[in-house]
């Protein structure tokens, strides 16, 4: 990484040093959101005048809603920092130079009339650019991403400045050798690397960036036996690839052993439209930056630069307080080696999420601790942001340039301004035996296989089709979680025993009746309970009910439900319904936020100004950090 990758624990010390949070493998954990689609989110809503009825006291059926009563105590979980910066420092490299269709409105006033069947295969309808590209337009116009003060994360860098190499004392460097059997000299005694994977730590991506060549050395993989449009560099004496650069460039690293100037898929041009001065047929290292410090699962999670990301939420003292090891067991780094092609057929949609697991991708990796990187750092100067653990893909893959590019464009869909990391960082020189850690760990088999790609022949090239053509999620079977669902049917709630239900009141202060002993619910965020998200989906109104949020008081295009008697909500639906639920107070029929019609691309049966429910289930047996990680039915992810 061209910077550091090191903090820890999120919101405290205490975090900080207890990584593991034990889960059951089958925790199903159930994020819920509530949403009201508009076409415009710039202006403040306000609920329409008029009464709205709210639950009040005790009520027989169970909406419980006094606001004398004692309230459920609550968890604040949204991580606090005392006095965010308005602006995110800059990265001090330099870029190198170079260069579906509309859902019909429903006719009925209760019901959103949804397809019968749904062809993924059916081509979308062309347009004069991808969706993907149009949608950087719309973020520039949130009310999400423009009061730069609300990033949390921004200014977090500590500071912490070079030093001399020979300064060292328990402090190992990156990048190293990491060919297999390599053992540095730097003796960092019982010091040892995080081998879990990092989302089982604890740990979430705060960050993406990449360097030009490589900064590790894998013998036949990227070495000095490598090639590419330029050449590669010479193996070191000592490995000390300083040369006369010419302004605008940057260092260069080792190259892979892919590229073949008689194969046009090396050579052929791409045309950038979101990454800076990149170049097919270069090998390029790419760093994931994970911090258990980080601002893991909001909108302030990936930050530019990555310091920001790492250190979020922790301060100096806090940081003085913390061992070697604490540090090495809550920051890390995927490391992983791409030469880049110009061929569809190796295209990937999620680089940003991190390093790709796959067959042979992510499979051989090493393990060690050592420093943040860049070509500010040489065999003379080293990086004081040491110990971290490392965990680096031995191999060299090839990956197409539009993957880059889709990567580059989820980076500019971030709060934060990532534009300083869309080009290729310098690499740092290969660091000398003396400096590289003693603790390197080589792990076995992580194969993970891909999920069946939706076939489809679109009018106008964009991610998707890119997709649909990708040699590396084109074979169905290779779906590690398909069938997994658990045969557990339906049963009579007269036969209940400790099995609550939900969708239930969630007003504060309500509680329900049903006695279930000691069992609680999980009141940490799932990051720090080794869970991740394993599918999203929605539901039309809501299943949950909160007073004077949805209730029966909300509206939408279509009305709403009244409260039940008992909260029975059930009603004759015409074939191609689906049962509704509450609405929110936001729709107002006279504001054209609510009531101007999107063209909907992707989503399907969808409309503005309705209340959808959303929810992610999250599991710590799903196949967390893998391209199976998300899955339909959601019951395939969670076991």
């Amino acid at each position: 990484m061209s910077d550091p990758h090191n903090s820890n624990g999120k919101e405290n010390t205490g975090t900080l040093k207890t990584l593991v949070g034990v889960l059951s493998l089958s925790t199903v954990g159930l994020l819920i959101a509530t949403i009201v689609l508009a076409t415009n989110q710039g202006s403040t809503d306000t609920a329409p005048a008029g009464s709205n009825d709210k639950v009040g006291g005790t009520i027989d059926a169970g909406l419980t809603s006094s606001p004398t009563s004692t309230p459920v105590d609550l968890i604040d979980l949204t991580p606090v920092v005392d006095t965010p910066a308005t602006t995110a420092p800059k990265v001090d490299e330099p870029a190198p130079t170079g260069g579906v269709p509309t859902a019909t409105p429903p006719s009925d006033d209760t019901a959103v009339t949804v397809p019968e069947t749904t062809d993924p295969t059916e081509p979308c309808p062309a347009g004069p650019l991808p969706l993907e590209f149009d949608l950087i337009g719309l973020k520039s116009e949130s009310s999400f991403y423009n009061i730069p003060e609300a990033n949390t994360c921004a200014g977090s860098k500590l500071p912490l400045d070079n030093f001399a190499c020979t300064e060292l004392e328990v402090q190992p460097q990156a990048g190293a050798n990491i060919t297999k059997g390599y053992v540095g000299e730097h003796d960092v005694g019982e010091l040892t690397p995080q081998t879990q994977q990092y989302w089982q730590s604890s740990m979430c991506p705060v960050n993406v960036h990449w360097h030009l060549g490589t900064e590790h050395y894998s013998v036949g993989e990227f070495d000095e036996g490598g090639d590419g449009p330029h050449g590669n560099v010479a193996r070191p004496d000592w490995a000390d690839r300083e040369r006369a650069l010419a302004e605008g460039e940057v260092q260069d690293g080792f190259r892979c052993h892919h590229y073949d100037e008689t194969d046009p898929k090396f050579t052929t041009p791409y045309e950038w439209k979101h990454c800076v001065g990149m170049e097919v047929g270069e090998t390029y290292e790419v760093h994931w930056p994970h911090s258990a410090a980080g601002a893991c699962g909001t909108v302030d999670q990936f930050q530019t630069p990555f310091y920001d990301g790492v250190f979020c939420g922790l301060d100096m003292k806090t940081f003085s307080t913390l061992k070697p090891q604490d540090i090495a067991s809550a920051v890390g780094v995927h490391g992983q080696i791409f030469t880049v092609v110009n061929d569809d057929s190796y295209f990937y949609p999620d680089m940003i999420r991190g390093m790709i697991v796959d067959g042979e991708m992510g499979k051989d990796v090493t393990h060690y601790t050592g420093s943040t990187t860049g070509d500010s750092r040489s065999n003379e100067v080293c990086s004081a942001y040491s110990p971290v653990t490392w965990q680096v893909d031995r191999k060299c893959h090839m990956i197409s340039a539009s993957s880059f590019d889709k990567m580059c464009y989820d980076m500019k869909m971030q709060r934060d301004d990532m534009s300083d990391d869309l080009h290729a960082h310098g690499s740092r020189e290969l660091v000398k035996d003396e400096y590289a850690a003693n603790n390197h760990i080589y792990v076995g088999d992580r194969q993970r296989k891909m999920a069946e790609a939706v076939s489809a022949e679109l009018s106008v090239p964009s991610f998707l089709d890119l997709k649909a053509g990708s040699s590396m999620i084109s074979d169905g079977s290779a779906n590690t979680c398909a069938g997994k669902k658990l045969d557990s049917p339906n049963v009579p709630c007269v036969e209940l025993e400790v099995a609550p239900q939900a969708g239930a009141n969630v007003t504060v202060g309500y509680l329900g009746k049903l006695d279930v002993g000691d069992l609680t619910p999980n009141t940490n965020a799932y990051y720090k309970s080794k869970m991740c998200p394993v599918n999203v989906h929605w539901h039309l109104g809501t299943e949950h009910y909160s007073v004077g949020e949805f209730d029966e008081g909300g509206d939408g295009p279509h009305g709403n439900v009244a409260r039940p008697d008992w909260a029975d909500r059930e009603r004759a639906l015409a074939e191609g319904e689906v049962q509704d639920g509450f609405r929110c107070h936001h729709y107002d029929e006279t504001d054209p936020k609510f009531t101007t019609p999107y063209e909907w691309k992707h989503c399907v049966g969808m409309e503005v100004g309705e209340t959808y429910e959303v929810h992610w289930p999250h599991s710590a047996a799903g196949a967390c950090g893998t391209v199976d990680q998300f899955q339909t039915p959601f019951y395939d992810g969670v076991f």
